[in-house]
């Protein structure tokens, strides 16, 4: 008898020490401050989309979230466009990705896209305050964000389809 209460004694310790690693895991994420760096929550946001309709980044919390924020003008993000567009097209139901165009008008964003087969979304920031709130300042800047919303990559500049993935599976096993 004393050897079985010593059993189910040191399962329920283990049982209590997983709820509590697991506990603390989640709560680190939740208490992470605020902003646009690595390791910190990403600022909230809700945009336009070029298609129709909004897009919330809260909205998106359990999904790793791939943001790039671009412009028509910038010939790097024009280069990127199609690696974009392959990686859309290569996520699985547990990644988003959304590209935010900042500023531009909306009708030479739709043109760009229509003229190059694009079909990834799209939101506008067109008063750049979003991209203001990340801290953008040079473009291309793509942020993946983990499924608990922080960040887990920043990277300025142009991105292959394999850097994108491999940020991606990245932040998948955070």
């Amino acid at each position: 008898m004393g050897l079985r209460r010593a059993l189910v004694l040191a399962v329920w310790l283990l049982a209590g020490l997983f709820l509590i690693i697991v506990g603390w895991s989640i709560a680190k994420d939740e208490m992470a401050p605020v902003g646009a760096e690595v390791g910190q929550r990403a600022p909230d946001f809700t945009l336009s989309l070029l298609a129709g309709g909004e897009v919330r980044l809260s909205d998106y919390r359990g999904k790793v979230v791939f943001v790039n924020f671009w412009r028509t003008t910038c010939p790097i993000c024009v280069e990127e466009l199609p690696e974009i567009q392959r990686l859309y097209e290569w996520a699985p139901d547990d990644v988003v990705v959304l590209t935010v165009d900042i500023g531009e008008d909306p009708a030479a964003v739709k043109a760009l896209l229509t003229d190059g087969g694009y079909g990834f979304p799209v939101a506008l920031d067109r008063d750049a305050a979003v991209a203001q709130q990340y801290l953008v300042e040079f473009i291309p800047t793509t942020f993946v964000i983990d499924a608990n919303g922080v960040i887990r990559e920043k990277y300025v500049g142009g991105l292959t389809f394999e850097q994108m993935r491999d940020m991606i599976l990245r932040a998948r096993e955070e």
